[in-house]
């Protein structure tokens, strides 16, 4: 009756963890540093804010490119709407 080759490793954990991987999860099996306060794994949370920052920091750059290049656009609609016959010779 108690055979040794069926625990609830091989029936539940580990079908269950590679079902999870297939649908996008990662699996953590060497977890270093985890903070038993908070139940965080420091080094998981560590570079989740950091690809955080990094988006942000894109972002951020990449709206001022876009408006930086709005403001060009527009100085240069005015330069042409411009008539520069007419301005007054000395």
């Amino acid at each position: 009756m108690g055979n040794s080759y069926f625990t609830e490793n091989t029936r539940v954990q580990v079908p269950a963890a590679l079902h999870l991987c297939k649908l996008g999860y990662t699996y953590l099996d060497n977890i270093n540093a985890y903070d038993t306060k908070t139940n965080i794994l420091i080094d998981v949370f560590l570079n989740a804010v950091k690809h955080k920052r990094m988006y942000e920091y894109k972002t951020t750059l990449k709206a001022q490119f876009e408006e930086s290049h709005r403001l060009e656009k527009e100085i240069l609609a005015q330069l042409r709407s411009m008539s520069f016959n007419n301005i007054d010779k000395e």
